[in-house]
């Protein structure tokens, strides 16, 4: 089910938009189990822009990508139901474009509600219309003055993840059937930037082990900002602790105790900022900063 979704199938998506809406969720609103495929209405995204659904590898180079969800109200966000596979989300961006350069700009947008899978979450995977090749990754990527009060996080507030699995069909000698053939494209090179920034984000329980505010699972942007962020935690439980880690050997390459980020996997040459962040625990005497 969806507020609004933006997405192309047969012909290129290099600008899109989603400005000054208002989507409110009817939680009553929901189907569990639909005819042909019983899982497909179980999940919820507020608004979603979905780039290159079908894969497609296009004959001529794309013009740079322009994507902009700004000053949007999303009310009422809550998970349909607790065995929704199919995710629950705030604003979802997904990027399966092969090479082409692109900025994403999630900016000044109120969210409120009782649940959800994720808030923001932002996903890349340019391996697979590349054809197994080596894609662009990430483009510059700005989530900033977006103000969050949403109670109940099942996996995490803001994610981003750059994936670089190639899946293809193959014929297996054995069974002479189709099957899946999964590899893993490992970035070379780095490419655009992740900024997230004075943005004000509230939650009560989370329920993932991972007690991120901002959790980005591996990228190869070259840059890397969490500036000027305030992250209020209302379930007396403290925001949980993470280092930055080399993608190569898994090395500490910068000391970030006091940010509570999760940010893994990264290319060696990452240049990664975060200051100025507020974290607070609903309980006297644990701020963090």
């Amino acid at each position: 089910m969806n507020g609004i979704e933006v997405y192309n199938r047969a012909n290129p998506m290099t600008d899109v938009i989603i400005r000054n809406n208002k989507v409110t969720q009817d939680p009553n609103s929901k189907l569990e189990n639909d005819d042909d495929d019983p899982a497909r209405y179980r999940g919820y995204t507020a608004i979603s822009i979905l780039t290159n659904e079908k894969n497609h590898k296009w004959t001529k180079p794309l013009d740079k990508g322009r994507y902009v969800i700004s000053n949007n109200t999303i009310e009422g966000l809550t998970k349909p139901f607790e065995n929704g596979q199919l995710g629950t989300f705030g604003i979802l961006f997904r990027n399966n474009e092969s090479s082409n350069d692109y900025s994403l700009n999630i900016e000044g947008n109120t969210i409120t509600g009782d649940s959800t899978d994720y808030i923001i979450s932002v996903n890349n995977n340019t391996a697979q219309a590349s054809r197994g090749v080596e894609g662009g990754g990430s483009g510059d990527i700005t989530i900033s003055r977006n103000k969050i009060e949403v109670d109940d996080i099942k996996q995490l507030p803001i994610y981003i993840n750059d994936d670089t699995t190639y899946v293809a069909s193959v014929i297996d000698r054995t069974t002479g059937k189709r099957v899946n053939k999964v590899t893993k494209v490992p970035f070379t090179k780095t490419r655009g930037s992740i900024n997230i920034d004075n943005n004000e984000l509230t939650v009560s329980k989370i329920k993932s082990r991972w007690k991120n505010a901002v959790a980005i699972e591996s990228t190869n942007a070259a840059t890397i900002d969490v500036n000027s962020n305030t992250f209020k935690y209302k379930d007396n439980e403290p925001w949980q602790r993470y280092d930055i880690t080399r993608k190569t050997d898994g090395a500490v390459i910068k000391d970030l105790m006091q940010a509570f980020f999760g940010i893994n996997r990264l290319n060696d040459t990452v240049k990664v900022t975060a200051t100025d962040n507020k974290f607070i625990a609903d309980t006297p005497n644990k701020w963090f900063l």
